[in-house]
């Protein structure tokens, strides 16, 4: 398996458990408050785009208008004061967000045949769900039950209200929210009517719009408390959001003639003193505002209900868990995909950040267009995959990029190495060079009398010296395509034609010639050493090089925490002989002191592009038939 595909398999394998781990996180709730906090920051974005119907207006009784009267909470008078002027105005329908269990004298009277002369006003009542939560209901003298609705709002765990109610139920009763209340009454004379959706009766319509109520697992939630008919509430604010109205600008005329005219009108308290206010999307999200009065909040579910059965407007809808689940594997691929063409610290910016981009406009797309697909584990799954896988790779190409480095670097030209690197996947198997056969050039190089040089230098000269000849003459067969495959006391062994394979007679033959040419090179090198060694009246020393070309065996040979590189066959035999030939019988140059034996196969592959001298068939040790040699002329 190469290093690629190995890669590749492992790579993905640990982008799958990244994947389930986020899905578990996600099914599991840990990421229910981050989904939340994104889905608060796409309403809020989206709210300044919407557009509200006026047909919604509040009048908000505000700490001034109590400092005014000196009373809290207002007394029945106060407040059918209120309702009488409201009811001058003409409005549609009138709902009082305030609770009115006990009556507060004075004008408990007057407040009693104001509402029920009037069946377009509505009072609000807290439900009871369960026995454990106490009820407060309008007093029964005020006004008949079809004139009630709850005002209970569905309180998230961070205490945000993101879904708004149509129906609550217990054992005993089915109540209406005072946002439906009063949108059906605003609707009747329109004649449109809240209806059951004709393929699936559990479901109602407003015009032609069908509610789906939430489910537990929908959108970012996790295991919700989905009682009741629960939809998501839009908070749509236009440029200026509602138009309030304070009590004194009622009870003063300050208000104009056709202001309420068929209007729903909402009356609440948003004083700071009487804590009537709710985080929402839109509140948590700007700095200008901490929380929105409860009185607002029904106005928006009022005016959400009013867009549907008029405009056609749709409540936010969801997708199938299996389709999140989906969409997340999805961006968890393009995050694998990612990790591995970011090669470059540029490309992985710059993948990091389309990635990421794409992402937050997709799915901002997606909520505009009225779906909520939660960001945050499809983010999650693309940035962990990306990092952690890329990170992966980078470890593991560091590891090998350091092992071919090792192996290569220092015995080969810095383009060569690279060359390996950048196709190691067809260099290397389960960690190790492959082994091949393939057709190269060998040189051997030893030195003649090195025992006499070493014996007349102290250890530390001998090695400055031996490092200094050495450098000199690797330097040439690195220069000439050569590589270093070893060095033996005073000896090199060098390939040509290796670790790049060559498959054409001509590339061979070159590989020859290069082999040739850095002999020669070294041939120089040793003549200008001599030289300077005989200025120092020091002994010259003389060189025998052997070159073959012929079939030979690459690969690595070791450990894995100690590899090399090297070749091994009978071209490399053979090549070896030609170096170590006796000298008796081969007569090194008087003054170039440096003999250059090359086999017949190497000069057939250099078509007369040096000068030869035969020297015959030699036999060499270990080899049963004799062996036409040539030497080079220099």
């Amino acid at each position: 398996m190469g290093f690629i595909t190995k890669k590749l398999l492992l790579a993905s394998i640990l982008g799958g458990f990244v994947s389930l781990f986020i899905i578990v996180a996600k099914n599991t709730g840990w990421l229910e408050q981050w989904d939340l906090l994104a889905y608060d920051i796409l309403i809020s974005q989206s709210s300044k785009s919407q557009q509200l119907s006026n047909d919604v207006i509040v009048i908000g009784i505000n700490e001034h208008d109590i400092q005014s009267k000196q009373e809290w909470p207002l007394s029945d008078q106060s407040l059918a004061q209120l309702i009488q002027k409201l009811l001058s105005y003409s409005p549609s329908v009138i709902g009082v967000d305030i609770y009115r269990d006990i009556l507060i004298p004075p004008g408990s009277k007057q407040l009693i045949e104001t509402l029920q002369q009037n069946p377009n006003i509505y009072l609000v009542e807290k439900f009871s769900a369960s026995e454990n939560e106490i009820p407060v209901k309008p007093n029964s003298e005020l006004l008949n039950q079809d004139q009630i609705g709850f005002s209970d709002l569905s309180v998230d765990n961070d205490g945000v209200v993101r879904r708004g109610l149509l129906f609550l139920n217990n054992e005993h009763t089915v109540s209406f929210a005072i946002s439906l209340r009063l949108a059906l009454s605003y609707l009747a004379e329109r004649n449109i009517q809240l209806q059951p959706n004709p393929q699936n009766p559990a479901l109602v319509m407003f015009g032609s719009v069908t509610y789906i109520p939430i489910e537990k697992d929908d959108g970012g939630y996790v295991d919700l408390d989905a009682g009741g008919y629960q939809y998501f509430l839009s908070y749509p604010t236009g440029s200026n959001g509602f138009t309030i109205y304070s009590m004194a600008d009622v009870l003063s005329d300050k208000l104009q003639p056709e202001a309420l005219k068929n209007k729903i009108v909402i009356i609440g308290v948003i004083s700071e003193s009487v804590k009537d206010a709710f985080i929402t999307p839109i509140s948590k999200t700007n700095d200008n505002q901490a929380s929105t009065p409860g009185v607002v909040v029904h106005a928006h579910a009022t005016n959400q209900l009013i867009r549907s059965a008029i405009q056609g407007e749709k409540p936010l809808k969801v997708v199938d868990n299996h389709w999140e689940t989906s969409w997340l594997l999805l961006w968890a691929g393009l995050g694998l995909f990612f990790a591995f063409i970011s090669n470059t610290l540029l490309r992985y910016i710059a993948l990091l950040f389309i990635g990421i981009s794409s992402l937050l406009v997709t799915t901002l797309l997606v909520f505009n267009a009225g779906i909520w697909l939660p960001v945050i584990a499809p983010l999650s799954a693309f940035l962990d995959v990306f990092l952690i896988v890329s990170g992966y790779i980078y470890i593991q190409e560091k590891q090998q990029r350091n092992m071919v480095m090792e192996l290569f670097s220092r015995h080969v030209s810095e383009d060569v190495a690279k060359t390996v690197w950048l196709q190691r996947d067809e260099f290397f198997q389960d960690g190790r060079l492959k082994s091949q056969q393939v057709t190269a050039t060998i040189l051997f190089t030893d030195l003649v009398g090195y025992t006499n040089t070493a014996e007349s230098l102290n250890p530390e000269a001998l090695m400055e010296w031996l490092n200094e000849y050495m450098e000199i003459m690797a330097d040439c067969v690195i220069k000439n395509g050569g590589m270093i495959d070893d060095y033996y006391g005073d000896a090199i062994k060098a390939n040509f034609g290796v670790p790049i394979i060559k498959d054409s007679e001509e590339l061979i033959n070159q590989d020859a010639k290069h082999a040739v040419e850095c002999a020669l090179e070294m041939s120089k090198a040793l003549q200008k050493m001599n030289e300077e060694r005989m200025e120092k009246r020091l002994q010259p020393i003389a060189m025998r090089i052997g070159i073959a070309t012929g079939p030979i065996i690459v690969g690595s040979l070791g450990s894995q925490r100690r590899l090399k590189y090297t070749s091994i066959g009978d071209t490399v035999n053979t090549a070896a002989r030609l170096e170590s030939y006796s000298r008796d019988e081969i007569d090194l140059m008087d003054k170039e002191f440096c003999s250059i034996l090359i086999s017949e196969s190497t000069k057939d592959c250099l078509s007369g592009m040096f000068d030869f001298k035969k020297v015959g068939e030699l036999k060499l040790k270990g080899k049963s038939q004799g062996l036409m040699a040539y030497q080079v002329v220099t």
